[in-house]
Parts: structure tokens; C-alpha cells; sequence
């Protein structure tokens, strides 16, 4: 019976953990950058419900809330969207809109229908099932045509070449890692640097192993800026801990990053991805090894 009672409540917690699994909401990227909420989408009867105050604001709407009338009224440029909480005919610069699902408070924050808040501004959206990844782009981001490929990995030793674009790489959650490096430059005429900062980004050995696969194990890795400069690093150095002169205790992994200090690089820096590595030893200036603007990586 003891044995009974056992199996009884093991499958009572694997039926709670499924569920709650479940009903996890998705992830919403806005023109490829992963956006975070303190109250996470959910769907109801087959619709998406998103925060709806932080992604206008991530798209450069002000957004004001009546609390009286329960409505948020939000503008940008000549766009102004005004929604009810419980009301399906949300207005769009006074035209009315009609939704199947209404607007709804949760924890003390708006979500409503995700299709409404993604084109309200003139986005279009995309809903990946599988990967339930939620996709917003914006006008501007659609005009200025960025390279959908950011990112060439080629080698013999691959299981096969690989393609990446940035939201690619951002959907990588597994091997997404922020943290916090120490860099020094070496004195040059007028300059030094020696600062801490802290990146996002993924592990470049995780990305070579783990996503694209290689047949045999390489020697060298050769990582390739978009200016035709080039940093080569054995597999050994891939795949090494590095260290922080200021934290003696720390161990960092080399990671090809697309924000610094919370600020995501732009079209203006490249490629929008930037290896970054820690110290090998104390004193050593490791800035000299970090690569702008990387668009290829041959894998030897």
C-alpha cells in the first residue's frame, strides 16, 4: 500500500509540473531583441494576450493609463490607439477595431490581444508554434532591410555550414550568457583602457559543439570581422575558462555578444556581434583579442 501511495503522488506532481509547463506563455522578440515583462503572456482560447504597455513603449509609444474609464491610450507620431479593459472595439486614430478576445488586468498590468498590439503601429506578427517564440517587426526595422545572415560558420570538419541571423542567436536561450568582463587595453599614445562591463551573448563553443556539430574535433577557430581582420584561437582557447584579475575566483566563457551594459549594438557597428574574452592571466591585456563586427567563423 506504502508503495501504492508513493506511485499515486509521483504522478500527481508529474500531471501539476506538465501543466504548469504547459501553460507557459511565449517568448516575444521585437525586431529580433528578446523582450522580458513582470507578468508573462498567456493564452486564452487559442489567443495570445501580451503586456501591452511594454511593448508599445519598446516601440516608442507614450502610453497613459485612465483609471476611471479603465482605458489606455497610447501615441506615436500620428498613430493613437486607445483600448478598454474588457471592451473588444479598441480605436485606431477613431477608427474602430474589433477583437474576438478583450483586454484583461493582471496583476495590475494590461495584456490584450497580441495581433492587435503587434500591428497597432503598423507591425507585423509572426507566432512560431513549435518554438513558442512570438515575433513583432516594426516598420523601420522592415525598411531598413538588415542581412537576415549575420553569421557564416564554415569548416570540413562541420557536420555542414551554418547560417545565422541575430534572432537566430538570441533564440538560443540554452547558451545565452550575461555576465560581467574586465577588460585592459594596452597603453597606445594617449589611451588605456581598463573597465568592467557586462555582455549578452552566447557561448562561441556551445554554438560551434552544440548547434552546428562538427564531425571530428577541430584545431583552430578562426573568428572574421567584417573589415577583413582575423583572430585565430586553437579549440583549446575556444573551450578554456578565462579570468578576472579584479575576481580572482571568476570564470568566463568566451562569447560572441550583441549588447553591452544593456544597450544592443546597431546597424551602425556591423554585424551587431563582438567576441569577447576574459584575461588568460593576471595583467594580461585581453582587449587586444576582442573582434568588432564579426561576420564569419572557420572552424579547422
Amino acid at each position: 500500500m506504502k508503495h501504492v501511495k508513493i506511485t499515486i503522488l509521483i504522478l500527481i506532481m508529474v500531471l501539476v509540473f506538465s501543466t504548469t509547463a504547459a501553460a507557459a506563455g511565449p517568448k516575444v522578440y521585437l525586431d529580433g531583441r528578446a523582450l522580458h515583462f513582470d507578468v508573462d503572456p498567456v493564452i486564452e482560447n487559442n489567443r495570445s494576450l501580451v503586456p501591452l504597455r511594454d511593448i508599445f513603449e519598446a516601440m516608442g509609444a507614450k502610453v497613459e493609463w485612465d483609471q476611471q474609464n479603465q482605458t489606455a491610450c497610447a501615441v506615436k507620431g500620428n498613430t493613437t490607439v486607445k483600448l478598454t479593459v474588457g471592451n473588444t472595439r479598441p480605436m485606431v486614430n477613431g477608427k474602430v477595431q474589433t477583437l474576438d478576445t478583450a483586454a484583461k488586468i493582471v496583476n495590475q498590468r494590461i495584456l490584450a490581444p497580441l495581433r492587435f498590439v503587434g500591428e497597432a503601429f503598423g507591425g507585423t506578427v509572426s507566432w512560431e508554434q513549435t518554438a513558442n517564440r512570438i515575433d513583432i517587426i516594426t516598420q523601420s526595422s522592415a525598411q531598413a532591410k538588415p542581412s537576415q545572415n549575420i553569421l557564416k560558420i564554415t569548416g570540413e570538419k562541420l557536420k555542414a555550414a551554418a547560417n545565422y541571423s541575430l534572432s537566430d542567436l538570441q533564440g538560443m536561450q540554452d547558451i545565452t550568457i550575461s555576465d560581467t568582463y574586465y577588460s585592459r587595453g594596452k597603453a597606445k599614445e594617449n589611451w588605456a583602457a581598463a573597465s568592467h562591463n557586462e555582455f549578452t551573448g552566447i557561448s562561441l563553443a556551445a554554438l560551434i559543439e552544440d548547434k552546428v556539430g562538427f564531425k571530428t574535433e577541430p584545431a583552430r577557430v578562426k573568428i572574421k570581422a567584417e573589415d577583413g581582420y582575423t583572430l585565430m584561437l586553437s579549440w583549446k582557447e575556444v573551450k578554456a575558462s578565462y579570468l578576472d584579475e579584479t575576481k580572482p575566483d571568476k570564470q568566463l566563457t568566451t562569447i560572441l555578444a550583441w549588447s553591452q551594459d544593456g544597450q544592443p549594438y546597431t546597424a551602425a557597428t556591423g554585424s551587431c556581434l563582438r567576441l569577447i574574452i576574459g584575461q588568460k592571466y593576471q595583467g594580461d591585456f585581453n582587449r587586444q583579442s576582442w573582434v568588432h563586427s564579426v561576420n564569419s567563423i572557420a572552424v579547422e
